[in-house]
């Protein structure tokens, strides 16, 4: 979902702020329209950027709980083979 947002919505939505800016900059648009429609791409662009931290936030932490469940996983383990009396209690 990161290179999604990304990819798929932050860069082209950048992109479209730049080409608004260097339009109006250059005299084939009007400046108030290029403005406008670098704010919006910029606006855009930002809370695309939030949501792909989020989604590779998300990622990392689901990763982060798989390797400490298999952690646990083989200190029980280890823990069983070398106090067998205890098996019954953990």
């Amino acid at each position: 979902m990161a290179l999604f947002w990304t990819w798929g919505v932050r860069n082209p939505a950048l992109l479209l702020a730049t080409t608004a800016l260097l339009a109006g900059l250059g005299g084939v648009t009007e400046w108030p329209l290029a403005v406008a429609a670098a704010t919006v791409g910029a606006l855009v662009g930002d809370s695309a950027h939030h949501l792909a931290r989020k989604a590779r936030r998300r990622t990392r932490r689901a990763q982060q709980l798989l390797e400490t469940e298999r952690a646990i996983r083989e200190i029980r383990e280890h823990f069983r083979e070398q106090h067998p009396a205890h098996r019954d209690a953990a």
